[in-house]
């Protein structure tokens, strides 16, 4: 058991956090983000 994890983190948006390296980013939004306007094409 993680001991200081708040509870709304899930365990996949944990595993998600692990897996991420340092130029990552990650955008927590509901669905009314404008994702499609400022998405980028990599």
């Amino acid at each position: 058991m993680l001991k200081g994890i708040p509870s709304i983190l899930t365990p996949e948006l944990l595993k998600i956090l692990m897996e991420m390296g340092h130029g990552d980013t990650i955008v927590i939004g509901d669905g009314n983000f404008p994702a499609a306007s400022i998405a980028k094409n990599s």
